[in-house]
């Protein structure tokens, strides 16, 4: 674990909260894992990668395709 770290540095991760307003009332988002774990959707950034660029289309990937 040393030797990662020397050549690439700290791990950096995010996770982004999605609010939508429905019925008057506010909900946050989560992502269902299997049928009792819940969590924001996010993940670890690739070494060199922004924070301000995992953006609505890394979110994007997590949406169902129906």
């Amino acid at each position: 674990m040393r030797e990662e770290y020397e050549k690439v540095g700290m791990r950096r991760s995010v996770d982004a909260v999605l609010i939508v307003h429905e019925h008057s009332l506010p909900h946050i988002l989560l992502l269902q894992i299997g049928t009792t774990f819940f969590k924001l959707p996010g993940g670890e950034l690739e070494v060199g990668e922004e924070e301000t660029r995992w953006d609505e289309a890394s979110v994007g990937s997590y949406a169902r395709k129906d």
